[in-house]
């Protein structure tokens, strides 16, 4: 996946975002039905990651992970922590997904 520059007018008002990183200790519940999803950062900047709007967690400069994800997810997103640059993607979990962060 290719980055571009996030628009510098959409401020916190991003509507790719329904949650973001958790501020309390309240544990997720377990979602029903879950796909692996791999992530492969080669951007060099830390970039936090969303399935179809929900918070997954925070890539670290050329790291990986892998989330849980709905099954019949649809939508990937990406964003640098500064906010200066993202990522999307479509999917639904029928087949093993590998997303490369350039």
């Amino acid at each position: 996946m290719e980055s571009k520059p996030v628009d510098a007018s959409r401020g916190s008002n991003n509507p790719n975002i329904k949650t973001d990183v958790p501020t309390t200790d309240k544990p997720a519940s377990k979602p029903r039905g879950t796909c692996s999803v791999y992530f492969d950062n080669y951007s060099g900047l830390y970039v936090k990651v969303y399935v179809d709007g929900y918070y997954m967690g925070t890539l670290s400069p050329y790291g990986a992970f892998t989330v849980n994800a709905a099954d019949g997810y649809t939508e990937i997103y990406c964003i640098s922590t500064g906010g200066t640059r993202d990522w999307t993607a479509t999917g639904n979990c029928t087949g093993r997904y590998t997303y490369s962060l350039y």
